[in-house]
């Protein structure tokens, strides 16, 4: 079992992504202590916002420890999108060959599922292990997890995570998706929600 700590990035929604150097330092270091595989600092993303909204590799390596395989940043795909399509001139622009990061999730929803096959080979081709997030698991029928599973197969992914985005699944779904998902033949992962109490127990 590996823990990716997520609480710059999913807490940024309440700072603009705006922490003081020594707030993060101050994370990144209690990570490493504590043994934590993997700290995901923020987005790379064209969105205007503080600092760890665009996860600039310059800025956090003038200050952060170096460590190999530690590091990841995630790129929203809706981010990406201008009147349904993936831009690529803007995912190119927004994320450079690997430097300072060496992992990036991607969230996607289902309906931008066919759009996963550009954006994958893009960060592949700059360097990076990619993991993809599912969100929004809960809004989708059997047969739509069926198609995401049919989408991602034949990807060489670091993982696949499904998000509890509305903090609402029970313990029996999560088996009914982890059941599926297992198809994919990847690690899998779990960003629980504690709406109802039950984070832990779906964990």
């Amino acid at each position: 079992m590996k823990i990716l700590d997520c609480t710059l990035r999913d807490g940024g929604y309440y700072t603009n992504w705006n922490f003081s150097k020594e707030m993060v330092l101050s994370t990144v270091e209690s990570c490493i202590d504590c043994e934590v595989d993997h700290i995901e600092l923020g987005y790379k993303s064209p969105v205007i916002g503080g600092k760890l909204r665009k996860c600039n590799d310059g800025y956090l390596k003038s200050f952060l420890p170096k460590k190999k395989n530690f590091y990841c940043f995630m790129i929203d795909l809706k981010d990406f999108v201008v009147d349904g399509q993936l831009n690529h001139d803007l995912l190119k622009k927004t994320v450079n060959k690997k430097d300072f990061f060496d992992i990036c999730r991607v969230a996607i929803k289902f309906s931008q599922l066919k759009m996963i096959k550009p954006v994958y080979d893009h960060l592949v081709k700059m360097g990076y292990q990619v993991i993809i997030n599912i969100m929004a698991i809960t809004d989708l029928s059997k047969k739509q997890v069926k198609e995401c599973i049919s989408s991602l197969k034949g990807l060489s992914l670091k993982a696949v995570y499904f998000a509890d985005s509305y903090g609402n699944l029970l313990p029996s779904q999560i088996e009914e998706i982890v059941l599926s998902l297992k198809l994919l033949n990847v690690p899998l992962g779990f960003h629980s929600h504690d709406n109802m109490g039950l984070a832990f127990a779906n964990t």
